[in-house]
């Protein structure tokens, strides 16, 4: 069983909640690399001061307490922790996948990891890209147990901080210092002092990683072999990607042997400097990172638990939504109920003269009903008024070369329709003389009354045509309609 997980259960316990009020805006970057301790408190001016321990912090227990007397030191009122961490627990390891769209990766890198190194729920990680020389994607994973993270975040929950970020220390330290100028297109290696160990990068100005490793050592005990590995990097850079380092950065305590033994071993053209580095660069240089980083171990569970928040969000404000309508709904209703109550109350006070207004409208309606009968009776026994619409409709309907010359309109009871006849002179030849009969006969078709023709009583026969006269022809016409 892993030391630090063991040793949880010895943690100190929660302190006294602090009774002054937390500043959100205040973040604590803590740096827990190899056995050290360091952490800072910055806000949005940036880090105002920091705290390290003078003792070795190995195990959960250990964090417990140098956390508590950090925080009490600083005097920290936030709730946001910034963790860097460089742990025997905190695995890191390279995985070689063909190319693949940033969508499928995490999947792909899922499988492989489950694949490897059993179920996915006993690991957290998060990946880097790695420059590849082939055609293919090679990333770094970082790997750390979920039992390891469950106990020291909720070392965080009981002192009510939240674990924001954890970052690996093979993030480029390059930005850290404005006064380091890489040579141009270059390729740099960064050995930076991280506790009890010495953390190697190399990359590319632009940031690009190519290698990283961690020497669990120390330049200051020993500095020929960190020395030595360094060399042995630069022949491998140089083996694997066919590039020769243009600069070397000794991020760490200044060490005049140091220097002089990895200038010993490294090529003459490769720039050589040192830069001092302590715990409070480390410090800033977590402040300095994107917590959207896929490098981030929390990235991915602080965007599902975005997601999740934007979800719950939704569903409470429609959930609300949906109470006040419902609130709304039964105001209403309540509403018209009263107001259905206030009108029953007032046709009750008026339910006598109504009763009395009814009745009387009841013998009027009696009245009318029987003259209405008698009205119905004198009419069934008057003939129709057809004939005055007929002629109506008639004289509506002559074209202008016609003429009239006899009308008769005739009911005929047995058959309750109206038999007519129409004769007339119409000007013109015998062709024009059909043409306007035919209009004749459309027009009255149309009329209302809508009569019938009686094709074989209808004629048309042109007169003899005398000199110093027009011609014309006569017409007869006879048909029906009804009532």
């Amino acid at each position: 069983m892993n030391p630090a997980l063991s040793s949880a259960a010895s943690a100190p316990p929660m302190p006294p909640p602090q009774r002054h009020k937390r500043h959100t805006r205040d973040r604590l970057a803590v740096a827990w690399l190899h056995g050290r301790f360091s952490c800072g408190v910055a806000g949005k001016n940036g880090m105002r001061q920091h705290w390290h321990s003078s003792t070795p912090v190995s195990s959960l227990a250990d964090f417990a307490q140098a956390l508590d007397a950090g925080s009490a030191a600083l005097d920290f009122r936030g709730t946001e922790i910034l963790l860097s961490l460089g742990h025997e627990a905190f695995v890191h390891q390279s995985e070689v996948t063909p190319p693949l769209a940033e969508a499928a990766l995490r999947p792909f890198l899922q499988q492989r990891l489950e694949r490897n190194h059993g179920e996915a729920s006993t690991w957290i990680w998060a990946y880097q890209a790695l420059a590849s020389s082939k055609r293919e994607q090679v990333w770094l994973i970082h790997r750390l147990p979920t039992d390891f993270l469950r106990a020291l975040n909720q070392l965080l929950v009981d002192r009510r901080l939240e674990l924001t970020a954890v970052y690996p220390t093979t993030l480029p330290l390059l930005a850290h210092d404005s006064l380091i100028v890489p040579s141009p297109n270059g390729v740099v290696l960064t050995a930076a002092a991280c506790g009890d160990a010495i953390q190697m990068t190399v990359n590319r100005v632009d940031g690009t990683l190519l290698l990283a490793r961690t020497l669990l050592s120390s330049w200051s005990e020993n500095a020929e072999r960190v020395a030595t590995e360094i060399n042995r990097s630069v022949l491998y850079i140089k083996q694997q990607f066919g590039v020769s380092l243009t600069d070397i950065y000794l991020f760490g305590p200044p060490s005049e042997k140091m220097t002089q033994e990895v200038r010993k071993r490294t090529p003459s053209e490769i720039t050589l400097s040192a830069i001092p580095f302590g715990p409070a660069d480390w410090l800033g240089h977590s402040f300095r990172q994107d917590a959207k980083s896929p490098a981030n171990l929390l990235a991915t569970h602080h965007r599902r638990r975005k997601r999740v928040a934007q979800v719950r969000f939704l569903l409470t404000s429609g959930a609300w939504a949906l109470a006040a309508l419902v609130g709304l709904s039964v105001w209403k209703a309540h509403d018209d109920w009263q107001t259905e109550e206030r009108h029953l109350r007032s046709l009750a006070s008026r339910l006598e003269p109504l009763t009395r207004q009814r009745d009387a409208l009841r013998l009027r309606n009696q009245e009318m009903m029987r003259y209405r009968d008698e009205i119905a009776q004198i009419d069934g026994l008057r003939q129709p008024s057809v004939p005055r619409a007929f002629l109506i409709e008639l004289a509506n309907s002559v074209p202008a070369e016609l003429q009239v010359s006899d009308f008769s309109l005739q009911f005929e009871p047995g058959e309750r329709r109206w038999k007519w006849r129409i004769e007339g002179e119409i000007q013109g030849d015998e062709a024009s003389g059909a043409d306007v009969l035919a209009l004749f006969e459309r027009n009255l078709q149309r009329t209302s009354l809508r009569p019938t023709m009686d094709a074989a009583a209808r004629s048309l026969v042109a007169n003899p045509v005398q000199s110093g006269s027009s011609p014309y022809n006569r017409f007869v016409l006879e048909g029906g309609c009804l009532e």
